[in-house]
């Protein structure tokens, strides 16, 4: 007789679950041997709290003390201040700078190094005499007498304004009657024309010691202050492949000697007034650009021999830093060698704003070929905008401060330029002498300064010893592991030899005491 429903008897029949039955609480029995070792290790405790050396411990532990509270308090306030010093610790440690830079014992010999680029920019920007010649030739080429001559020279004076971005006087048309006349529109072209040139202004050069034509040294090239005669700059493309030149000794006689002479007579539109000449110190390979780090300009007067005595500081990067992003780094890497991002950032930053405010681009700025190069006929929008094309916007902790307020308000935000984090920066200690060209004055009337007139000035560049270059190393400013190494000294310098004593005591009692009540229990 079957008994269970053959379609069901393969199946596993489950007991209903008592949910009636109430649950059943410390029905567990521990064996003799978790017994054994809890009783154990429970007495070893015991005997710590009651022999522990610290001060403190044993009242906070006796529930019976009156003084068991203030105890407890105690150590409750100790472990809440040391979580909060830890904190704080590492607050601090994540808001310092991230990068730190450290110099090194090593030295860079100045035979190893090239020697800095050197831009001597006059503050005349258009010379009297090119512009009388220039003009000249315009009248001559014009069959029809569209413009005079004093009308000529006062268009072509308008375009010194380009540089200082003042509002000069300019007929519109006269750069149709350029057009037309000259076939000439190029505005690079017109100031090269008008500007001084090299020949005219470099009376004697030396290099190493020995007399060298000008012309072999020094090209006009045009930079952020107009065209300038410049020597060993590799930033033109007719200049890249030049080498670098170096110097091989110390010492005046054996680097580069100059004489400049400015003609007062010769001027026609300046810069600014001022009775010197600029030389700037750069590396060959950037755009000498003055907005940017690592250019630096120098005034040296009429009638005087100036001494620039070179240092420069070559700073490289930790391959660790090449693993973190730009953001984190707050510079930025070079991909090509030494060549500078930073000004590259900085011109395409200046040729942006000027292109929205004045839809073109000034020559000083090395527009690219598609780029409407400014004219006098922009000379009013570049004159109405002078101070936003002149300053940067502040960024970072200092930005709000008063002193800054004129950035704030008018300058151009360039927040997306980094600095480069490595490149050679060169400076100078500058000093000089006035001398008087007087037939009686013999002092400095030696080889190189027979025969120079008056506004002369003598420039002299040069390393005076092998010991002044110094070599940084750009790293983090703290690893993770110097983070934790750093807090754990702060909680070492806190409780001190207390920790080491707690140790030991806390070992002891852990292992032989333990093992003692083990055996008794």
């Amino acid at each position: 007789m079957r008994t269970v429903d053959p379609e069901l008897w393969f199946k596993r029949i489950k007991k209903p679950s008592r949910m009636k039955e109430r649950l059943q609480f410390n029905s567990y029995q521990a064996s003799n041997f978790e017994i054994r070792l809890r009783t154990s290790f429970s007495k070893a405790m015991k005997d710590l709290a009651r022999n522990l050396s610290l001060s403190g411990v044993r009242p906070a532990i006796h529930t019976k003390m009156p003084i068991r509270s203030i105890f407890v308090s105690l150590i409750m306030l100790g472990v809440f201040s040391g979580v909060l010093i830890t904190l704080l610790n590492i607050y601090k440690f994540r808001h310092e700078p991230p990068l730190l830079v450290n110099q090194q014992p090593m030295q860079h010999p100045q035979q190893h190094v090239e020697f800095p680029a050197v831009a001597l920019c006059s503050y005349n920007i258009i010379s009297k005499r090119a512009l009388h010649n220039y003009a000249r030739r315009l009248v001559s080429l014009d069959k029809n007498g569209t413009f005079t001559l004093s009308q000529i020279e006062a268009n072509l004076l308008a375009f010194g304004g380009l540089l200082t971005k003042s509002l000069e006087p300019f007929d519109l048309p006269f750069m149709k009657f350029l057009s037309d006349v000259d076939h000439e529109t190029n505005i690079t072209n017109i100031m090269l024309k008008l500007s001084p040139t090299c020949e005219s202004r470099l009376e004697k050069c030396s290099w190493k010691a020995k007399p060298v034509p000008c012309h072999l040294l020094f090209a006009t090239r045009i930079t952020g202050s107009g065209f300038c005669c410049v020597m060993n700059a590799r930033y033109s493309p007719e200049d890249k492949k030049r080498e670098a030149k170096k110097v091989n000794f110390v010492g005046e006689d054996h680097s580069l000697i100059v004489a400049v002479k400015e003609d007062i007579e010769d001027v026609a539109f300046v810069r600014r007034p001022c009775h010197d000449v600029e030389v700037t110190l750069f590396d060959g390979m950037q755009y000498p650009l003055t907005e940017v780090s690592g250019v630096h300009s120098y005034p040296a007067r009429f009638n005087s021999s100036v001494y620039l005595k070179l240092h420069f500081e070559s700073q490289y990067i930790s391959r660790q830093l090449m693993y973190h992003s730009e953001a984190w780094r707050g510079c930025r890497v070079s991909d090509h060698g030494w060549t500078r991002n930073e000004v590259a950032c900085i011109l395409q930053c200046r040729r942006n704003a000027t292109l929205a405010l004045c839809s073109c681009v000034p020559y000083t700025l090395q527009p690219e070929p598609h780029h409407k190069v400014c004219s006098p006929e922009h000379l009013g929008c570049l004159n109405k905008h002078k101070n936003k094309l002149t300053y940067f916007k502040p960024t970072g902790h200092g930005a709000n401060h008063v002193s800054l307020e004129k950035e704030r308000s008018d300058g151009v935000l360039c927040s997306q330029c980094q600095p480069d984090c490595t490149g050679l920066v060169y400076f100078a200690e500058s000093s000089h002498v006035h001398y008087n060209i007087a037939p009686m004055d013999k002092i400095f009337l030696n080889k190189l300064l027979h025969g120079i007139n008056r506004n002369s000035t003598v420039i002299r560049i040069f390393y005076a010893s092998e010991e002044n270059q110094i070599f940084y190393l750009l790293e983090t400013n703290l690893r993770f592991f110097e983070d934790i190494a750093l807090m754990g000294s702060h909680w070492i310098l806190l409780s001190g030899g207390s920790i080491l004593i707690v140790t030991f005591e806390v070992i002891y009692h852990c292992t032989i005491r333990w093992r003692h009540h083990h055996r008794r229990t």
